[in-house]
C-alpha cells in the first residue's frame, strides 16, 4: 500500500476518541486492581497478569460501548464501530482506520506468531473483509502498558508493515507514544472550535518506541 499515513495525521484524525479509549483502559485497570484487592490476603499478590488484562479489556469495552454514540465538544464520536473478537479482545474501526488494542510490555509490539489473521493484519491486508465500510482501511495497533501495582501507564500507536513468527519479522512503519493532550482531550484553538493540528516536527520530537527488547507474548495479545 502506498501513501502511509503520518502519525501526526492519525493522531489528529483520532483526537475525538483517544480520550475515550484512554479512559476506558484507565478505569479497566483500576477495576482489575480493585478485584484483586478484594480477595483474601493470600490471593491478592502477585496479580495474575492474564486475568487482570482480561478484566481491563472487559471494562474498557463497557466504556467504549457506552460512549459509542456520544457527542462531546462538538465532535461526533459515534461513528466508530466496536466489533466482537474472542477473549474480550478490543477491535474498532474509525474513519479510514482499523485498530486492534493490545497490552504491551516494555513498549513491544506483539509478535503475530502462527496466527495467519494477525500476520495479514500486520501486512495491511483485510482482517475483516466482510465488515461494512472497512474497504481501504489502514490497520493500526494501539498498545497500553501498566505500572505497579496495576495502573495504566501509557498508550502508544503504531502502523504495522509486516509481522510473522519471529521478533525480527515485526516491522512498523512508525510507532509513537500518544501525547498527553490526546489522552485527556485536545483543547480547541481555532476559531471554528476544531482541534489544533499537530505538526510533523512535533511527532518527530516525540520519544520513538523501539523494538530492541525481547518480547514476552501473553494470552492477552492473542485474539
Amino acid at each position: 500500500m502506498e501513501n502511509v499515513p503520518r502519525p501526526d495525521a492519525v493522531l489528529n484524525d483520532w483526537a475525538p476518541i483517544l480520550p475515550i479509549i484512554h479512559e476506558g483502559l484507565e478505569k479497566g485497570a483500576a477495576q482489575a486492581l480493585n478485584f484483586f484487592d478484594q480477595l483474601e490476603e493470600g490471593h491478592r499478590r502477585p496479580i495474575d497478569p492474564h486475568l487482570a488484562a482480561y478484566l481491563t479489556r472487559f471494562y474498557a469495552r463497557i466504556k467504549l460501548r457506552e460512549e459509542g454514540h456520544n457527542v462531546e465538544n462538538g465532535e461526533n464520536c459515534g461513528e466508530y464501530k466496536l466489533n466482537y473478537v474472542p477473549n474480550c479482545g478490543l477491535y474498532l474501526a474509525y474513519k479510514q482506520y482499523k485498530a486492534k488494542i493490545f497490552k504491551s510490555k516494555n513498549s513491544e509490539v506483539p509478535i503475530p506468531g502462527n496466527s495467519i489473521s494477525k500476520q495479514r493484519y500486520y501486512e495491511q491486508m483485510d482482517f475483516f473483509p466482510n465488515l461494512e465500510g472497512t474497504n481501504n482501511y489502514w490497520n493500526l495497533i494501539l498498545l497500553w502498558e501498566v505500572k505497579p501495582p496495576y495502573l495504566l501507564d501509557s498508550l502508544s500507536i503504531a502502523c504495522p508493515q509486516s509481522g510473522g513468527r519471529t521478533k525480527n519479522s515485526v516491522i512498523m512503519h512508525w510507532h509513537v507514544l500518544v501525547p498527553p493532550a490526546y489522552l485527556y482531550g485536545v483543547e480547541p484553538s481555532s476559531p471554528d472550535g476544531s482541534a489544533p493540528t499537530t505538526q510533523a516536527q512535533d511527532i518527530e520530537d516525540l520519544e520513538k518506541v523501539t523494538l530492541k527488547k525481547e518480547i514476552e507474548v501473553e494470552i492477552d495479545n492473542i485474539i
